[in-house]
């Protein structure tokens, strides 16, 4: 009965082990089917959106190209313009910091993806997940004809139906968030080792929509890969 159990158990393990071995090895082939680049080129130079005018896309071609988090990165050449700007250069900053109340505006730049007929394949909005905040602070702090780097996290999916993009902006007063009193913070009486009451408030927690727009993407891309790695698994046994 013994050498039973111990069979089984090794089976088992052997079972997980190549169930294992699979799902990497599955994720190690779909890696290996991106391209190592795609090219793209910006459909217009000119920028969508609030900062309109104020910046223009470098006229050239672009290479995305595949990153170990993202499928593809795809840096784009912003150049300012000698128009002025609708915010002080030192008064700025990314949407990362929206409603912190730390500067007087948010301002930042997104990308539309486009097919060969001109179609929108994917709108990346202007938000911290979609890029790299110190991009973005670069840019907006450009001076009249410098340029900067701009980079843009994109779905191999999307990435492979795209043939040129344009670049859309905006910008937005960065008023700090008000928190609901009754339910930020809360006096608790927690009773203390000697068995008297004392009175212990609650740390208010500072979460701002941007922080949960980028926690709810996370975790569909986490379900995204899980939702892989089983099909992986199950396509080893069907």
């Amino acid at each position: 009965m013994k050498e039973i159990r111990l069979l089984t158990i090794a089976m088992a393990t052997m079972l997980l082990a190549t169930s294992c071995g699979g799902s990497s090895d599955g994720n190690n082939e779909e890696q290996n089917k991106l391209a190592e680049s795609v090219t793209v080129k910006p459909s217009q130079t000119e920028v969508k959106g609030d900062l309109k005018g104020c910046f223009e896309v470098v006229d050239r071609s672009y290479d995305a190209t595949v990153d170990i988090v993202y499928d593809y990165v795809l840096s784009v050449e912003l150049k300012r313009t000698s128009n002025e700007l609708p915010y002080d250069r030192d008064n700025v900053a990314g949407f990362d910091k929206m409603g912190d109340g730390s500067t007087e505006y948010c301002a930042g730049f997104g990308l539309e993806l486009l097919d060969a007929n001109g179609g929108v394949v994917e709108v990346k909005a202007v938000n911290s997940y979609n890029s790299y905040s110190d991009d973005q602070i670069s840019v907006l702090r450009l001076l009249p004809d410098d340029t900067a780097i701009a980079r843009f996290k994109i779905d191999s999916d999307k990435m492979a139906k795209a043939v040129s993009f344009r670049v859309i902006s905006s910008l937005m007063p960065n008023k700090k968030e008000k928190k609901d009193d009754t339910h930020a913070s809360a006096d608790v009486d927690v009773p203390t080792t000697d068995g008297d009451i004392s009175s212990t408030e609650v740390p208010d927690v500072d979460v701002t929509m941007e922080d949960a727009l980028n926690a709810v993407d996370a975790a569909n891309r986490a379900m995204d890969a899980g939702i892989k790695v089983l099909d992986a698994v199950n396509s080893m046994y069907n």
